[in-house]
């Protein structure tokens, strides 16, 4: 394939590109290399290979990362810790395939509560803070665990960056998009 014909490919590729793809993506490749206390949430598209079952599921960036260094057997020296970073920011699709237990359970995906994404409450509480994120550059919020992912989940896809204050327990932080 020719270099104008690759070009013109990654162009169209470009240019097709949703803008709340390019914004996720960046809210995820913030997430993953943010090496604070503070920690991201992220949705990513898991497959367990063991059972060929595929799940989105919403965890934190470290989480994604521990679970990566658990599935290629990596140390977590500076060496592989920047290969396990670049493998996942590598991952445009935000799509990982597991078949270490552990890894799995890393990123919670037997016990991702996927029901409680399309409660009527949950929409009404992303839809308030959506509002609240309009007027103010962050928001906070106390939920119980399940709650909280369900609305981070929702809140990364409309692109919101969002993290749990676990120091203080179970403290929602949504920050404004940053515009396009």
């Amino acid at each position: 394939m020719s270099t104008k014909t690759l070009l013109t490919i990654l162009l169209f590729m470009i240019l097709s590109c949703n803008s709340n793809d390019k914004l996720n993506y960046e809210n995820y490749s913030k997430a993953i290399n943010n090496q604070s206390t503070l920690q991201n949430f992220i949705v990513i598209k898991v497959k367990n290979i063991n059972t060929n079952e595929i799940k989105e599921v919403c965890t934190k960036g470290n989480f994604l990362l521990g679970a990566i260094h658990l599935e290629l057997d990596k140390k977590y020296d500076v060496s592989e810790r920047k290969e396990v970073v670049d493998f996942a920011a590598s991952k445009t699709d935000r799509y990982f395939e597991f078949k270490n237990t552990e890894a799995l359970k890393n990123v919670s995906f037997d016990n991702y509560n996927e029901a409680v994404l399309n409660d009527t409450e949950i929409s009404s509480t992303v839809k308030l803070i959506e509002d609240k994120l309009k007027v103010e550059k962050s928001y906070t919020l106390k939920l119980n665990s399940d709650e909280m992912i369900a609305i981070a989940h929702q809140l990364f896809k409309k692109g919101y960056l969002t993290a749990e204050n676990s120091c203080f327990g179970g403290k929602l932080l949504c920050y404004q998009k940053i515009s396009d």
